[in-house]
């Protein structure tokens, strides 16, 4: 397995492991000094911890589902859909992480409304 599949493999990893509520297993890759540029997460390794655990505790819980998921080099890019309304709203976001020598030290995020799909935009 060469780097990008092994970071690919790290992110996603944690991707899993908080889909499941298992914090502790999804804050395993996580650096000790890594860096949360999202503004919807508190700073540091710590302010993830938080996030996860919201969104484990969440009811019901947010549906995800990862779209895809890119590496290049020391950075990987997940696009995902989430559903969390029950009224069946939801998001598309990109997370981008960087890795260093197999940990997430650092990680971005954009997100947006799940905009109407075409088929629901001319129907």
């Amino acid at each position: 397995m060469d780097r990008r599949d092994f970071n690919k493999e790290v992110v996603l990893g944690l991707f899993r492991a908080a889909l499941r509520g298992d914090v502790p297993t999804a804050l395993r890759p996580v650096a000790d000094d890594y860096v949360e540029h999202s503004a919807l997460i508190a700073p540091g390794k710590a302010g993830l911890a938080e996030f996860l655990r919201a969104l484990a505790a969440a009811e019901p819980p947010p549906a995800i589902e990862v779209r895809h998921a890119l590496a290049d080099g020391d950075h990987v890019a997940v696009h995902y859909e989430s559903t969390a309304a029950a009224d069946g709203s939801g998001s598309e976001a990109v997370d981008i992480f960087r890795l260093r020598d197999g940990r997430i030290v650092e990680h971005w995020d954009v997100v947006q409304p799940r905009p109407a799909r075409r088929d629901e935009r001319e129907g």
